[in-house]
């Protein structure tokens, strides 16, 4: 369960890795649409990373549908964040009644997905976050600077939506967990910890309401390249080495962008061994 892929317009270069790592099983999922037909001069990116039982149905549901539900969405409300944040908890209302995602003997849809976006619309580009998929540029060709941050439940505003929807964040184990279950924050599906009937979906102990970060026309030009990955590459290298890998390798004459994140993904399941998670890298590059 590998594979690369390179995807280019006018605007846009896009190379992509991914593997199960030591994992039987794959549960990312992306999805790549350049010139989206409702916008002509859009471009979107994402990467997705179930989790639980049939979280793999539930990343690959996202990536077939979240564009064009946001897209959809975008006709008709004039700022694009906002519409994306609509897109995104609207289309968590349709996985929790999708029936080919509910389990035969519950009739409940089990498992989960983060959620990492980019919409490259103009000179701008919206970069949406859900959990703990992360998304980090290079810049002047020496820098590294995160786009997002990562919805663990530790965090204070997750942990205060948390604990008033009714929860509780438990920090004994190896990383924070909601109700000692669940390592994320934010994602979709997840619907046992989105009950509480008098509370809206973005106040739910479990949100798919996205962080979203716009980038502005200044920043856009001084960007080398921007990494969006699973986090199974960010469990076993910090920001600045994953940069500097890409960024290393890049500068080799003749690397393709494909071939650059294939060999990061290599590089992490050769470390990772038996232990070593899914992993899904993404590396685009904006065309001068």
């Amino acid at each position: 369960m590998e594979g690369k892929r390179f995807c280019s317009n006018s605007r846009l270069e896009v190379g992509l890795a991914w593997s199960n790592g030591g994992r039987d099983y794959m549960q990312d999922a992306f999805c790549v649409v350049l010139n989206h037909e409702k916008g002509e001069k859009v471009d979107f990116l994402g990467v997705f990373d179930g989790h639980g039982t049939n979280g793999e149905d539930v990343s690959r549901f996202v990536a077939a549908n979240l564009c064009d539900i946001v897209m959809a969405k975008s006709e008709d409300e004039a700022d694009f964040g906002r519409a994306i944040v609509d897109g995104c908890l609207e289309l968590d209302d349709v996985i929790r009644n999708e029936e080919s995602l509910k389990d035969k003997t519950t009739r409940r849809v089990r498992g989960g997905s983060t959620s990492l976006t980019a919409w490259f619309k103009e000179d701008l580009v919206y970069c949406a976050n859900i959990g703990d998929s992360r998304m980090v540029i290079s810049v002047g060709g020496c820098e590294t600077a995160a786009v997002t941050r990562d919805h663990k439940p530790h965090l204070t505003e997750e942990r205060d939506r948390i604990r008033k929807a009714g929860g509780f964040v438990s920090e004994d184990g190896p990383q924070p967990r909601i109700n000692d279950y669940l390592a994320e924050a934010r994602s979709f599906g997840d619907f046992a910890f989105k009950e509480a009937p008098q509370l809206s979906p973005e106040e739910q102990m479990v949100t798919a309401a996205p962080q979203v970060t716009v980038l502005g026309r200044q920043v856009v030009k001084a960007i080398d390249f921007m990494i969006m990955a699973s986090d199974g590459v960010w469990d076993v290298m910090s920001n600045e080495e994953v940069v500097s890998f890409v960024r290393n390798g890049l500068n080799s004459e003749g690397r393709r962008l494909e071939d650059v994140a294939e060999r990061l993904v290599a590089k992490l399941k050769s470390e990772g061994g038996d232990k070593q998670d899914n992993v899904t890298v993404l590396i685009a590059v904006k065309k001068l």
